[in-house]
Order: C-alpha cells, then sequence, then structure tokens
C-alpha cells in the first residue's frame, strides 16, 4: 500500500475538467472532437464518444454547466499519459534524490522518459512539434522537481524505500522492456486505466 501511495504523490495527479493535463502535452479535447466530427457518436443527450486508434474512447459528458472529458486506453499496454506521468515524477524524484539510484539508473530513466515524451508529443492532440518536445519536456520536469522540494530522500531501511525499489525496478531490464512496450503502440496519451 505504501508503494501506491509512493507513486501516486510522485504523479501529481490532481481532478481537472480537462481530464488529462500533462502540462504542455496536455490534449485539446475540444479540437479533438472538431477533427473527428465524423467518429463522434452522440451515446445519450448529454453523452458523445469518440473511438480512436490504440483503441482509446474518449467521451464527452455535459453536467454542472461544463463539459467534462475522459480518455480510457483499452490497448493492453496501459495509458500512456499514466505512463508518461509516473515516470516523469520517478525522474523528478530521482533527480531531487540523485544519491538513491545508481548514474547508470538515473541515465536509462532519463532517456526512457525522453523516448516517451517524444512518443507523447507525436500522439497527443494537436502534436508537439519535434523541436518544441524537449524544452516542454524540462518545464515539465522543472515543475515537477519544485513540487518535490519538500520531499524528503529516503535512505533504504527508512521504511519508505518503495520508491527506491519502485525507480530501481523501471531501471532494471525488465522495467525498461515495460517502458518500451508502453510506447510501442501510437495511441493518444490518456490517464485511464492507472494503476
Amino acid at each position: 500500500m505504501k508503494h501506491l501511495i509512493w507513486i501516486i504523490c510522485l504523479m501529481g495527479f490532481a481532478t481537472t475538467t480537462r481530464a488529462d493535463d500533462l502540462r504542455g502535452f496536455d490534449i485539446d479535447y475540444p479540437a479533438l472532437f472538431v477533427a473527428h466530427a465524423d467518429k463522434v457518436m452522440q451515446a445519450e443527450p448529454s453523452r458523445r464518444v469518440l473511438e480512436l486508434p490504440g483503441p482509446v474512447v474518449v467521451t464527452e459528458s455535459y453536467g454542472n454547466g461544463q463539459l467534462i472529458y475522459r480518455g480510457v486506453d483499452h490497448s493492453g499496454n496501459g495509458a500512456l499519459g499514466c505512463s508518461f506521468e509516473t515516470l516523469l515524477g520517478v525522474v523528478a524524484w530521482a533527480l531531487t534524490c540523485p544519491e538513491a539510484l545508481t548514474k547508470s539508473e538515473h541515465v536509462k530513466l532519463q532517456q526512457s522518459l525522453w523516448s516517451m515524451a517524444k512518443v507523447v508529443g507525436e500522439n497527443t492532440y494537436p502534436s508537439v512539434p519535434p523541436a518544441e518536445v524537449l524544452p516542454r519536456l524540462r518545464a515539465l520536469l522543472a515543475e515537477r522537481q519544485k513540487q518535490q522540494t519538500a520531499v524528503l530522500c529516503p535512505a533504504p531501511d527508512s521504511g519508505v524505500a518503495d520508491i527506491v525499489t519502485f525507480a530501481h525496478n523501471l531501471a532494471a531490464p525488465a522495467g525498461q522492456a515495460a517502458l518500451r512496450r508502453a510506447i510501442e503502440q501510437p495511441r493518444l496519451p490518456v490517464n485511464s486505466p492507472c494503476l
């Protein structure tokens, strides 16, 4: 349970009416629905559904005077936005607590984040121009690090070393393979289902 709490804290999720917010890689849902108007299905008077390759299903609902969007990844590879947010949180934490990982682990995690950011940038709507991916990623990472300024770097015997174990596992061969699988199939980078 501690492991899950640490992961959620790392991800820095906040509920918004925009459904998914990757700050700089975020999805413009209203524009997405306009661009794919021919594929939008009216499920109910106050709910429209858009099915996209992946498959990813995006729902637009109207309630309490506002539109609410929710994207659900049905690819079987996990939600790309969730994977990106999780890895972003782990890398930000690792930069805040550099002694917790080896140099090799830092490099692997940062390379994985860069690869994932390129895929997320290509697949968000509208897509992020390739020249803007790195600056946006750096801004997101800096923002996440600021959010973690109060984070105490756990010692392996502190009882909160689950985050250290999680980071080690992501940098290990099986974790790296899982991160590669997460970006193999192009799809909209939504956050659901997440963990």
